[in-house]
């Protein structure tokens, strides 16, 4: 398993509008694709609410990289992008452990 952490700051009034297009990636890239997803997070910071966080899981890096490659993904992302200052912020993550209750 891979993980990626993406760190973001959304233009005002943006928020609805990322979150539909995360919801357009996970039915049109992730579900039903050979892109390896797994899973995503998508977290607000709790003191700064225009900062966002997501936290996607893919089967391996090689199946999450060649992904990165496909038009439907660049697309949504150049959509992204235009609603956010600057670029997104990304950290290569190994999961280790996870536990839940």
């Amino acid at each position: 398993m891979w993980a990626q952490l993406i760190k973001m700051r959304a233009k005002d009034g943006a928020a609805d509008r990322l979150l539909e297009i995360n919801r357009q990636w996970e039915e049109q890239v992730g579900r039903g694709t050979d892109s390896g997803w797994i899973r995503s997070f998508y977290l607000r910071d709790a003191k700064n609410a225009d900062t966002w966080y997501e936290v996607v899981y893919f089967e391996s890096e090689e199946k999450a990289r060649a992904n990165e490659r496909s038009q439907k993904h660049n697309e949504l992302l150049r959509q992204m992008i235009e609603l956010i200052d600057g670029q997104p912020e990304y950290v290569d993550l190994t999961p280790v452990q996870e536990s839940t209750r």
